[in-house]
């Protein structure tokens, strides 16, 4: 954190100050064991402690001073106070009020999976030509994307800002202070589902990432699921805006989508990293929108394909296999059983009734399919087990060979 006197700060959270208004500031900390000298202390309240009850320990290992909702009993003439609504709402806007000092790019990720692996990629890509400023670890809720954004200082360049959610609204209120030239998007998935009550609703609190953007900003969109493709038929409530860049990549033969979602995101980074450069050069050509049924086949894919019809050919129920690996992954119902099937290859030749569990052992377990042929299936997980090999599965739980 670049000083800055409690003055700036204290205006900054509309608070009351008591003590000097020239003390300089150098950080700011939520911990009391680890605070420095000169930096200034935010006590936050949780369920099972309140950091007031810290504040003492804060400033005698020099902290120059503090937030709190109410003045401590004994207060120190050498120390500073100011006096907030809510230390937490405080430390968000001191942070907002920072971040108006810095004028550099400024990315911010959300997403149901990928943020941290997005985050570290762009950032890895950004940092090779400026000096770049990511969040720490995982450290992307409430308190964690805020101290980020105090961390900036004259040297950096850019930033890349992950921000995570367990409620409508907390994209929204973190977007307020870090107000992206950028905003990403990875994906969404029912990893929320504990706290909403549908994926359309998690994608709403996810698309609270857009609210924030600032004029003439970026968003990054995953087109080939369902975050891009409701985004783009949200548009009476949020406007897509044309295409900037678009990548492509060959699928390999023997690619699931967990493989190629990996290699997609470090292509997204790249294509981030990019749109970032010619937005800034100015004059980057842009492509409008155009909405289609080629849009919504991912979706089709996660709601409608998972279960496994044995009428279909071999070669399909494998690229069903692959193409639904981690997530939601192809599904069959064996004796009363429900499996996820993670790997599967097609088998030999047969004229068994599509359905029959042909052989069970150490290759695996082989059904015929509809096409004359079979599909082996090697990995697997039964509801209620972990993921293991198909034969491994077989140790415990025999299959009857019909």
């Amino acid at each position: 954190m670049t000083p800055t006197t409690t003055a700036q700060i204290c205006a900054a959270v509309q608070g009351v100050l008591f003590g000097s208004e020239q003390t300089i500031i150098t950080g700011v900390s939520t911990d009391s064991r680890t605070i420095a000298p000169r930096e200034w202390f935010v006590p936050l309240a949780g369920e099972r402690f309140d950091g007031h009850d810290y504040i003492p320990m804060a400033l005698e290992k020099g902290a120059a001073g503090c937030f709190c909702t109410r003045l401590p009993r004994e207060t120190r003439e050498d120390r500073v106070y100011i006096l907030v609504e809510d230390t937490k709402r405080a430390l968000r806007d001191l942070a907002a009020w920072y971040r108006n000092q810095f004028d550099i790019p400024i990315v911010q990720i959300t997403g149901s999976m990928g943020k941290t692996t997005f985050k570290e990629l762009l950032a890895g890509i950004l940092s090779q030509r400026d000096n770049t400023l990511k969040t720490p670890g995982n450290l992307n809720g409430d308190i964690g994307a805020p101290l980020t954004l105090l961390s900036l200082s004259p040297e950096h360049q850019a930033a890349v800002i992950e921000t995570g959610m367990d409620e409508f609204g907390q994209i929204r209120w973190l977007g307020q202070a870090i107000r992206p030239d950028a905003a990403v998007i990875t994906i969404i998935d029912d990893v929320h589902l504990s706290h909403f009550s549908s994926r359309e609703d998690i994608l709403r609190a996810k698309a609270e990432i857009l609210e924030n953007l600032r004029p003439g900003g970026l968003a990054v969109l995953n087109g080939d699921d369902e975050t891009g493709v409701t985004i783009q038929y949200m548009a009476a409530e949020l406007d897509a805006g044309d295409i900037l860049l678009v990548k492509r990549t060959p699928i390999g033969p023997d690619e699931d989508a967990g493989q190629l979602y990996s290699r997609l995101a470090e292509l997204g980074g790249e294509a981030a990293s990019e749109a970032l450069r010619l937005l800034e050069e100015g004059g980057a050509p842009r492509t409008p929108q155009v909405y289609g049924p080629q849009y919504q086949y991912a979706s089709m894919l996660s709601r409608e394909m998972s279960p496994m019809d044995w009428g279909r050919p071999a070669r399909e129920l494998v690229n069903q296999v692959r193409g639904l690996v981690p997530w939601p992954c192809a599904a069959t119902d064996v004796a009363g059983v429900r499996w996820k099937v993670y790997r599967a290859q097609e088998g030999t030749e047969t004229d068994r009734i599509p359905g029959t569990i042909l052989s069970a052992g150490k290759a695996g377990i082989e059904v015929a399919c509809g096409d004359g042929r079979s599909l082996l299936i090697t990995e697997l997980q039964a509801d209620g087990g972990r993921r293991m090999a198909a034969a491994d599965y077989l140790r415990g739980h025999p299959v009857a060979v019909t």
